[in-house]
């Protein structure tokens, strides 16, 4: 169970480790549930306690270098953690499943991964984009005056604003020295932005 979270969690984040270093952090979660279990040590079962071994197996399995990466790679070892438990929950809700006996409990966490493994490889495609400045501006041609102009603007597929007389979109420049108005009839357009409406 340890292993296919943290292969899961290496899957999801892109995470280029040896699989080794997975067998040894899933080791040391099942070293820490048999000592619970043949000791009785009822103080590792608070939260607190499984926290800093969820803490300790993401170190010992991807040994990050920088403190935001390992944030990050927490995030998903729990973001995994609770879609394998809503499936786990449903395959044995849905079934009466009991799960007192091994081959059981092994089957419903292999189901439960190759369910996250299809979250991975299809839905979450749709989730995970990159967004960087670069994918986020594009470069815009302006005919004026018989030349074309060329502008760097953003990409915004929520901007509907239009010019209310022709109905035509608006775009915004930054830089007006290079767009000849002179032959251009100077109409005001009403805004509303979040500072208040402007013209």
């Amino acid at each position: 169970m340890n292993y296919l979270l943290l292969w899961q969690v290496r899957r999801l984040g892109k995470q280029k480790v040896k699989s080794i270093n997975s067998v040894i952090a899933s080791i040391v979660g099942a070293i820490y549930v048999c000592v619970i279990y043949i000791f009785k040590i009822n103080f590792l079962n608070f939260a607190i306690m499984k926290i800093l071994l969820s803490i300790v197996m993401t170190y010992v399995a991807f040994v990050p270098k920088e403190l935001n990466k390992y944030l990050k790679i927490i995030g998903l070892f729990y973001l995994i953690l609770i879609l394998n438990t809503g499936a786990y929950l449903f395959l044995i809700s849905m079934f009466n499943l009991k799960l007192n006996h091994f081959w059981v409990k092994l089957l419903v966490y292999i189901i439960g991964a190759v369910v996250i493994e299809i979250i991975n490889s299809q839905m979450w495609k749709m989730f995970k984009i990159n967004i960087r400045k670069e994918n986020l501006t594009c470069t815009v041609c302006i005919k004026n005056k018989g030349k074309y102009i060329k502008y760097k603007g953003l990409i915004d597929t929520g901007n509907t604003s239009k010019d209310a007389l022709t109905g035509k979109y608006i775009f915004y420049a930054s830089d007006k020295k290079n767009i000849d108005l002179s032959d251009y009839k100077r109409v005001s357009i009403g805004i509303n932005t979040v500072n208040g409406k402007k013209e």
